[in-house]
C-alpha cells in the first residue's frame, strides 16, 4: 500500500479548503500545539468517509501505519483523519488493538481527541474484551496524566449509557466506574503538576476531571437513575459542585426528593 499517496491526498484536499481564520480561532479554542488548515470536522469526515470507502478494504497492519502517519503529522486535521480511519474500522477493533490505542491517548493533547478515542475505540474494544481491557482503566485511572485518569472513566460510557449494553456487563462497568471516580473525588491525592500540561493549567485539569465525573453520571442516570442517587448521596460531601450538577441534572423531580 502506498501510505504516502493517501497522506498527500487528504493534505491537498484539506489546503484547498483551508479556512485561516477558522484554524486561528479553534487552535486557540483547544489550546493546541498542533498546526491546523482550518477544516471543520463535518469536512474531514466526509472526505475521509469517501476515500477510506474507494480504497477498499485494507488489513489492520495496514489500518494502523496510516493513523501512526496522520498521528505524527503536525497537523490537527490529519491527527483527525487518523481517528476517522479508525472510525471507519471501529467494528473490528479488538483487544489486540489496545497497545495502540493506548499510544494514541498518551500522546493527545486536547480533550475533542481524548474523548473520541476513549468513549468509542477503548469503549468498542471494552464490550467485547472486558475482562482484558479493564486492565488498562485501573492501570491509567492511576497515570500521573489527567487526560489519561479522564480516559479511565470515559472509556465506559457508551456501556453504561446504552439501554441494550447487557445487564452483567453494565454492573461490571459500573462498580467499576464508582471505584475509579470515588478515588479520584479526592483531589489531593495527585499532585498541582499531574493536573497541568504545558498548555493547560490545574484549574483546566480540575475541570476535566470533574466533568467527566460528572458527565458519566448524567448519562448513567437515564436508564439507572437509582445507582446515580445511590453515588450521589454517599459521596455528596466529597463530589466538586461541577460534578454534583452534572450527575443530577437529568434525574426526574421525584428522584430528586430522593438526594439527600
Amino acid at each position: 500500500m502506498d501510505y504516502s499517496k493517501t497522506i498527500n491526498y487528504f493534505k491537498s484536499e484539506y489546503k484547498k479548503i483551508a479556512n485561516k481564520d477558522r484554524a486561528i480561532n479553534e487552535k486557540k479554542y483547544l489550546k493546541s500545539p498542533f498546526k491546523f488548515y482550518g477544516v471543520s470536522m463535518w469536512d474531514s469526515r466526509k472526505i475521509s468517509k469517501k476515500y477510506f470507502k474507494e480504497l477498499g478494504d485494507m488489513s489492520k497492519k495496514d489500518m494502523w501505519n496510516l493513523v501512526d502517519l496522520f498521528w505524527n503529522s503536525n497537523y490537527h486535521e490529519l491527527r483527525r483523519t487518523g481517528m476517522h480511519l479508525i472510525s471507519y474500522y471501529q467494528n473490528k477493533l479488538d483487544i489486540d488493538d489496545i497497545n495502540n490505542v493506548e499510544k494514541l491517548l498518551m500522546t493527545s493533547t486536547n480533550w475533542d481527541q481524548i474523548d473520541e478515542i476513549s468513549a468509542h475505540f477503548v469503549g468498542e474494544i471494552l464490550t467485547k474484551n472486558w475482562n482484558e481491557g479493564s486492565i488498562y482503566l485501573i492501570k491509567w485511572s492511576a497515570d500521573k496524566n489527567f487526560w489519561m485518569r479522564r480516559s479511565s472513566m470515559l472509556s465506559m460510557l457508551i456501556i453504561i449509557r446504552d439501554k441494550n449494553t447487557d445487564i452483567k456487563l453494565y454492573e461490571k462497568s459500573r462498580d467499576l466506574f464508582f471505584k475509579i471516580s470515588v478515588g479520584m473525588l479526592d483531589e489531593s491525592i495527585f499532585s498541582d503538576e499531574e493536573y497541568t500540561t504545558e498548555i493547560m493549567p490545574k484549574k483546566m485539569g480540575l475541570f476535566f476531571i470533574r466533568k467527566c465525573i460528572g458527565w458519566v453520571l448524567r448519562d448513567m442516570s437515564k436508564y439507572h437513575p437509582d445507582d446515580v442517587i445511590k453515588y450521589v448521596n454517599t459521596n455528596k460531601e466529597m463530589m466538586s459542585g461541577l460534578s454534583y450538577k452534572e450527575a443530577t441534572r437529568k434525574l426526574s423531580d421525584e428522584d430528586k426528593k430522593k438526594l439527600i
